[in-house]
């Protein structure tokens, strides 16, 4: 059964995220782990000592995470009932980046599913800033889902490459998953300047026909 993570601010963005990785596996058997993180406005001793279950003073953070958490699990199984899917909520005191971090290694977590903007992304940003930083951080794909774009069936993936790197079947291997589970057609793009490929790029080149053998 894949684990898959699906950070939400509970914006709509977050929201649109969550639906195409639900189309996106909707053949297949998952786990959807559905994040909010939250930081308190003001940091307190009790928060530091116990968290929020052992703070006098009530925190809006812990209420707003705990509402969203089950307005977005009601959501989802009332548009999106899926006998193969089950779910589960979480949310933390702590930054996004250091909690995905650990619930992935917790967890086991196969694969990061999020959008390119936030609640208050810049519309001419292209990835935003969150985004950006669980890609440099992360040790597991990231799929990034541009804000309002829609699933459609996959008929053609492409990967660009300088065969720079002499990538192991290890590191494309989610790669090759994804195309087969859309009966995909993959195409390898390379750009170069150079009327031939050197012999290193030519060696990396072989190396990745080699990886993708099976399909």
């Amino acid at each position: 059964m894949k684990k898959i993570l699906l950070p939400t601010d509970f914006s709509d963005n977050a929201w649109n995220s969550i639906e195409y990785a639900l189309n996106f596996f909707r053949n297949e058997r998952c786990t959807f782990y559905i994040l909010h993180t939250y930081t308190p406005t003001f940091y307190r001793l009790d928060y530091m000592l116990g968290g929020p279950a052992f703070s006098a003073i009530p925190d809006t953070g812990v209420e707003r995470a705990q509402a969203g958490l089950e307005k977005t699990l009601s959501d989802i199984a009332r548009l999106y009932s899926n006998p193969k899917h089950q779910f589960q909520g979480l949310s933390a005191f702590n930054t996004l980046t250091d909690e995905i971090r650990e619930v992935t290694n917790r967890e086991n977590i196969e694969l990061v599913v999020m959008g390119t903007q936030g609640a208050t992304g810049a519309k001419e940003i292209f990835i935003g800033t969150h985004t950006v930083f669980v890609i440099r951080k992360s040790h597991i794909p990231v799929l990034a889902v541009p804000n309002g774009y829609s699933f459609r069936n996959i008929s053609t993936i492409l990967l660009p490459t300088d065969y720079g790197l002499p990538l192991k079947k290890p590191e494309v291997g989610y790669l090759i998953y994804v195309t087969r589970l859309h009966t995909a057609k993959l195409r390898i793009l390379n750009v170069n300047n150079a009327f031939e490929l050197s012999k290193v790029q030519k060696q990396n080149q072989e190396r990745l026909m080699a990886c993708f053998k099976s399909i």
